[in-house]
């Protein structure tokens, strides 16, 4: 009974899903930089590292070599994007669970990186992926949930346009 319970507040506050996000992410970051040197690095396994690296720029440190302006200009790109999010989230995804908590996983991730752009200037970046000595760009917690949601995004909008075109066939 109380798993039923537990489980149809979860679902109907996915809001708790992107707050959980929200404070993994803050608390991994808290704990990176208590505990590494920059670029000091600790293999997990042969794949994976954790390593403490700064991020000026964006995904994939693109804009990393601007200047200050760039900092400004990707904080207020992210409150921007946030309240479109939010906007979007109540006029057009109120019927759809997984759209719903694939938006509130990109926003949890874009409040996570811009906390850290406010507060340091950059983002702190620590999952560090690789095989045979190529190294995907080092990641944070923040930027897997903007992924998820992304992908999930993308994967709902094609099965709905996949949905409505069969409805079209059908008609």
């Amino acid at each position: 009974m109380i798993i039923k319970t537990l489980k149809k507040y979860f679902l109907r506050n996915l809001f708790f899903y992107s707050a959980l996000v929200l404070v993994l992410d803050q608390i991994s970051k808290y704990l990176i930089l208590k505990n590494f040197k920059i670029y000091e690095s600790f293999e997990v396994t042969s794949f994976l590292n954790i390593v403490l690296v700064f991020n000026t720029g964006a995904a994939f440190s693109i804009f990393a070599d601007g200047h200050d302006w760039q900092r400004y200009m990707l904080i207020v790109s992210s409150i921007t994007i946030i309240f479109f999010l939010l906007y979007f989230l109540k006029r057009h995804a109120e019927n759809n669970k997984l759209q719903q908590l694939a938006i509130y996983l990109i926003i949890a991730g874009a409040i996570g990186n811009l906390i850290d752009r406010i507060q340091l200037g950059m983002v702190v970046d620590f999952i560090d992926f690789h095989f045979l000595n190529i190294h995907w760009p080092a990641f944070n917690i923040a930027d897997s949930a903007i992924s998820l949601g992304a992908i999930t995004l993308l994967v709902v909008e094609f099965k709905s346009q996949a949905t409505n075109k069969k409805k079209s066939k059908e008609n």
